[in-house]
């Protein structure tokens, strides 16, 4: 009946035009906001105009760059769309990626990428895919350009010497380019003498040659797929400059301790120290006896006592390498199909983290980890009963997604845990409506494999079953469908951790264990470095807020999210409060809920606030009680550079006419969001409630969520509490949202949610 009650409003909602588009007065109010910069990148040391592009920009008084060495100054004659800023590049500033934002009159705008080089740029000349047409240049330059036609070639001609080791890098996907880069290079008779696309994990390509014979030289860049046009651009950086090909070790311990660094142009290799901490915080190396890195290098540093993996095989249980606990293991899968194995001791119930740095260090290892007895039996970490069947369908998905489409989900319910091909996923939100998925708790955007399982891509048709989670060993009498034996295997640690493996691994027994490691498409070489730590947990977290740089209208109310990385099993409260705020501007403090990633921040500008910058910067403070200890972690926004813009006052106003919400498990109540229209602002008008707990949910949702219509002012909507939901209070926000570009959301007046379990 509730499937059908959703099929019913659906049908409505398209009959009465609500899920088309507002044909109401548009808003008088949109944020500034920032899409594009061009040219996309400048050379050090000099002098650039940059054209920025976006939306509300009219009157804008300032360009904050992320590198101090980089100072610009608005020109006169800025649109409403478009600011020009004349931006001197400092001698000193840092050859890579930077950011700029603008601080405008309707707030401080999202921040856009350029690049900076060391070297002077060539603008591309076409035609120019010959050796004898191509854009002449001189070592080292800077190719700057952009695929103008569908299998378009932009070539450079160039003179090498016998010797040189050539490096050719493409900058493309950090400045928001669309291209998919493939580099070639050729003799100049037109021989192909190297070809490379982008790899591990980017689409930029990296290219390096040893040059044998003096000559001229034809460098092109063209795009994989044939795409073309002004967002399939590039910068390609073209030197004989050190590349560090490979590290090793990847980092250092306490104590601090070298590294070696080879690949072109660093000999036979370089040798670099790096100086002990008492913190994990990673060490950058750019500078070397053999001159600037083209790319910076990041050095690990860790806690846990530091070895070198021992000579010899250790490629199964047999020949396992002893290692005492805690340790960190610096080692390389040396060929294709080999793994590394180390024996380590453990006491029953005490958990021990395993966790693999590898990728997150420039090493091109996918690896996945396994935790197996002295005998190399599998440890069985929990059994997954199946309740019920379906399968997904429509379409495949990719690994991060955080829905899938499936056949029928009669027998699903939100919080409910599912088992897809060797993940465990819980259902937050089902379908409303034939056209539209299962959604699963996520991080960040991502799908969140429960049980330290992988999340990984699902073919049409790929059966999906409800579970039940039992300890390991359960037996059950048979149902007719399969029962599921979890073991301690991971392969992608998850969202803070990408393409590295992570698990905690609870021995059942005292005794000795062994950790395997290989990449899980079963490459190796000398490049394939890691670092595998085993360690006892350290529960913590770490605090971001979104957006960095809030926008208030005066006499409004936003709301802000503030998110925590939970660290090494850490599931307790975090209370979240800001500092830093300018006068006129309130926050509200809030508590980050066992269980919960993120909680809202409720800020209130008075009606006459005003922007004030230069004040102290914008923090998040988190608090929490972890292991019987008073963590604290103060967190400057934006790098210390995070502030709050006020706004003109916006074109609604919400309110909502009771302070609370009282909800038992089970059952529903209803609510009304009444508006005040400003300004002749009479577009539909988009209604939320947000921060409710996991559980609590907006049940008479359309196709586009609730809407007051056009010319309405008020809508009453229904709040349903599942079974579930233990009982307690949380502070809620009832929002409503012009639909600008960006969007103006404000909210209510807090709103108390109380669900009592009487």
């Amino acid at each position: 009946m509730q499937i059908v009650s959703r099929f019913v409003l659906y049908s409505v909602l398209i009959v009465t035009g609500v899920v088309g588009p507002a044909r109401g007065q548009g808003p008088t109010l949109a944020p500034a906001a920032l899409r594009s910069i061009t040219p996309a990148g400048a050379t050090r040391g000099g002098e650039v105009i940059f054209t920025l592009d976006g939306g509300s920009l009219a009157g804008a008084t300032e360009a904050v760059f992320s590198d101090p060495a980089v100072r610009g100054d608005i020109l006169p004659g800025a649109g409403r769309n478009q600011v020009r800023v004349r931006a001197r590049i400092g001698t000193d500033s840092v050859p890579g990626i930077h950011r700029v934002y603008l601080h405008t009159p309707d707030g401080a705008t999202g921040a856009v990428t350029f690049a900076v080089s060391a070297w002077p740029e060539a603008l591309e000349r076409e035609p120019n895919d010959r050796l004898e047409t191509a854009t002449p240049v001189s070592l080292p330059f800077t190719g700057v350009g952009a695929i103008a036609l569908p299998g378009d070639r932009d070539g450079y001609r160039f003179r090498a010497e016998a010797g040189q080791d050539l490096v050719c890098e493409v900058v493309a996907s950090q400045i928001r380019s669309k291209l998919g880069s493939v580099l070639t290079l050729h003799d100049e008779n037109g021989r192909v003498l190297a070809e490379t696309a982008g790899m591990d994990g980017t689409p930029d390509a990296l290219l390096t040659f040893r040059v044998a014979s003096s000559g001229q030289f034809l460098v092109r860049v063209h795009d994989l797929e044939n795409q073309a046009g002004g967002d399939v651009s590039y910068r390609l950086n073209v030197a004989a400059v050190p590349v560090a090909a490979e590290v090793f070790p990847l980092g250092v311990g306490p104590q601090g301790g070298k590294v070696v660094l080879t690949g072109p142009n660093l000999g036979t290799g370089v040798e670099v120290t790096v100086p002990g901490s008492d913190t994990d915080q990673a060490s950058t190396v750019r500078e070397t006896t053999r001159g600037t890195l083209l790319r910076p290098v990041t050095i690990a540093r860790g806690l846990e006592p530091e070895i070198v993996e021992g000579a010899g095989s250790h490629a199964d249980t047999a020949t396992a390498h002893a290692v005492q606990f805690p340790v960190t293991v610096n080692g390389r899968l040396t060929a294709p199909g080999v793994a590394d194995c180390y024996r380590f001791p453990a006491r029953k119930g005490q958990p021990v983290v395993i966790e693999v740095n590898a990728r997150r260090l420039g090493s091109p290892l996918d690896s996945v980890i396994e935790v197996l007895d002295r005998t190399g039996g599998r440890i069985e970490r929990a059994t997954l009963r199946c309740l019920a069947e379906t399968a997904t369908t429509l379409n495949d998905r990719d690994s991060a997604t955080p829905a899938l489409r499936l056949l029928v989900w009669n027998d699903l319910n939100i919080h409910d845990l599912v088992y897809v091909r060797g993940e465990v996923l819980q259902i937050t939100a089902l379908p409303r409506g034939p056209d539209d998925d299962v959604r699963f708790r996520a991080v960040r955007g991502q799908r969140l494999g429960l049980l330290e399982t992988t999340p990984s891509g699902h073919a049409l048709n790929t059966p999906v079953y409800k579970v039940q989670v039992h300890p390991p060993g359960r037996q059950f009498p048979p149902n007719g469908m399969p029962v599921f034996r979890l073991h301690y295997r991971n392969d992608d640690g998850g969202p803070q951790y990408g393409r590295d493996s992570r698990l905690t691994f609870t021995p059942p027994a005292d005794g000795e264990y062994v950790v395997r490691l290989a990449d899980v498409r079963g490459e190796g070489s000398s490049r394939h470095t890691y670092r595998l730590t085993l360690r006892a947990p350290r529960p913590d977290f770490r605090l971001t807020l979104n957006p960095e740089h809030p926008n208030v209208p005066a006499g409004a109310r936003v709301a802000v999210e503030v998110t925590a990385d939970r660290l090494d099993g850490y599931d307790g409260e975090i209370a979240v409060s800001l500092d830093g705020l300018p006068p006129g501007i309130e926050s509200t403090s809030t508590t980050i809920e066992s269980g919960e990633a993120s909680a809202l921040l409720l800020l209130t500008a008075a009606h006459d606030a005003r922007t004030s910058r230069g004040k102290p910067p914008l923090t998040v403070v988190g608090q929490a009680q972890i292991e019987q200890q008073e963590i604290v972690h103060r967190v400057p926004v934006a790098g210390g550079r995070g502030q709050v813009a006020v706004l003109p006052p916006p074109d609604l106003v919400v309110r909502t006419p009771r302070p609370e919400i009282i909800l038992r498990p089970g059952a529903e109540t209803q609510i009304e969001a009444t508006i005040t229209r400003r300004n002749g602002f009479a577009g539909r008008v988009p209604v939320d409630v947000r921060n409710l707990p996991f559980g609590v949910r907006v049940l008479d949702v359309g196709l586009n969520g609730v809407l007051i219509p056009e010319g309405e002012v008020s809508r009453r909507f229904t709040l349903y509490c599942e079974p579930w939901v233990k009982p307690g209070t949380r502070t809620v926000y009832c929002t409503v949202r012009v639909e600008s570009d960006p969007p103006v959301e404000v909210a209510a007046a807090p709103l108390r949610l109380r669900v009592d379990g009487k």
